[in-house]
């Protein structure tokens, strides 16, 4: 933390070690989550990965963009009924969420604007103020310290390290099972067999949570990895 960081009195919380207070998921809310139809299976190991703590935050509501509306600016926007049901969905579940959101330029429509917007679902109440507070400012460096990828793996991501490009076939089908659904997508070629080892750690974690969720998600990884294999020359 440097001298003049505006976070410098977050060192003096008030209520403290309250504001710390991890919401716990109950069976019957795992069972929620496992059988939802609005989350796909990524989202829903990500959103179990909170109960182990090596996440602060997960991102959630990937389906509404598939509903794209235009409103009276123009923006493609998703309906407020998809938006109600993920919200009903959410607040059925003990943790605390923020709506962010930003409006970017369409990357299918030439000339459009699409307004943005995901749930953070966070671990605790003091996750979700500073998540509320600063998001506007995050940069990838952040977002990946709160979702708790690799420092390695971070940098990798934004070319501090090097790191393996995509499509990459051979790379890809040397992944597990916990770093094709709940790692970031792109890893380090010096640390990829520690970050390896670290999502490894976290699955078996999940395991326990959901012997469901990585049953279905090994099932399906054995399936696809074979699309990655290298071919024989």
């Amino acid at each position: 933390m440097t001298f003049n960081s505006p976070d410098l009195l977050r060192n003096d919380l008030i209520g403290y070690p309250e504001n710390y207070v991890k919401p716990k998921l109950t069976k019957e809310c795992i069972s929620l989550i496992e059988n939802t139809k609005l989350l796909g299976l990524h989202e829903k190991l990500i959103l179990l990965q909170l109960q182990t703590e090596t996440r602060m935050a997960v991102e959630s509501g990937y389906e509404l963009r598939n509903y794209p509306i235009k409103d009276h600016n123009g923006h493609f926007i998703a309906p407020k009924d998809k938006c109600a049901d993920h919200e009903d969905f959410l607040n059925q579940l003990p943790y605390p969420y923020v709506k962010v959101e930003t409006i970017r330029e369409n990357r299918h429509v030439k000339g459009t604007y699409e307004r943005v917007f995901l749930y953070m679902v966070c671990i605790n109440n003091l996750t979700r103020e500073y998540i509320s507070n600063y998001y506007q400012t995050f940069r990838d460096y952040e977002y990946g310290v709160i979702y708790g990828y690799p420092i390695s793996a971070i940098q990798a991501y934004i070319k501090m390290l090097e790191r393996h490009q995509l499509p990459d076939f051979e790379h890809v089908y040397d992944y597990t099972v916990a770093m094709k659904y709940i790692g970031p997508g792109f890893y380090s070629k010096k640390f990829f067999n520690e970050e390896k080892e670290y999502y490894n750690k976290i699955w078996k974690q999940l395991k326990d949570i959901s012997p469901k969720l990585v049953d279905m998600a090994t099932k399906e990884w054995e399936i696809k990895r074979n699309d990655f294999k290298p071919s024989k020359s």
